[in-house]
């Protein structure tokens, strides 16, 4: 297999997309340029957020074009503000308007990649200290509720992704670790991972998370740890 993956960010989807391809295809190498992708390789693009990486999504499929080597395209974007559907199409109508060659995976992070990392039930304390996080998860546990419904903290003045991140730190200090766009820190371990695999096998919660999964998971994946 060689991919081409355009992500959101640079510190963040970036480490983060780096790290779980590995552990979910431990052959599989970052080569560091698309134009030394081989077998079992990749290479991931930073796309700077929107509207950028809507011309990085173009030159990616250029790039994609001109080395018939490359078997997929995988682009990986947030929603933010727009429903998933609205997003994928989006994308769609790019990737339409600029055929490729290699076949094409759009993964939409519903709303952001914090909703994710917010469906690891060990990192959200089940009986919590912090005033704030009592109040988050008053306002939505996402222990128990899909975190991909989490609605916008009004009182805060948040929106959905930026209550996902605070969210997400609030929880993460109070379990002694902690969580930056700069610095993603334990979502790149693979138990992190795998807590997240364990979520979407047992319910049917952060659904565009398994589309992350259908696109990297291999079939001889290490199993989830307890």
């Amino acid at each position: 297999m060689r991919w081409y993956v355009v992500v959101e960010g640079l510190k963040t989807e970036k480490a983060i997309y780096d790290s779980w391809i590995k552990h979910l295809n431990p052959a599989m190498q970052n080569c560091g340029t698309y134009n030394a992708v081989q077998d079992n390789s990749y290479f991931i693009v930073a796309g700077y957020g929107y509207p950028n990486y809507l011309q990085v999504i173009k030159s990616a499929i250029d790039d994609i074009n001109a080395n018939k080597d490359i078997d997929e395209l995988v682009i990986g974007v947030d929603s933010e503000n727009m429903e998933h559907a609205e997003k994928n199409k989006e994308i769609q109508d790019v990737v339409d308007a600029n055929p490729c060659h290699a076949t094409v995976h759009i993964i939409v992070q519903h709303f952001c990649i914090e909703t994710w990392l917010l469906g690891n039930k060990k990192v959200i304390p089940r009986s919590p200290q912090n005033k704030k996080l009592k109040e988050y998860k008053k306002l939505w546990d996402v222990v128990q509720k899909d975190p991909e419904g989490l609605p916008p903290n009004v009182s805060e003045g948040l929106n959905r992704a930026q209550f996902a991140l605070k969210y997400l730190r609030t929880a993460l200090v109070e379990k002694g670790q902690s969580y930056s766009k700069n610095s993603p820190g334990i979502s790149l371990d693979l138990t992190y991972l795998d807590q997240l695999k364990r979520r979407v096998s047992e319910t049917t919660h952060i659904p565009s998370f398994k589309k992350f999964l259908d696109v990297f998971e291999a079939k001889n994946s290490p199993a989830i740890s307890n």
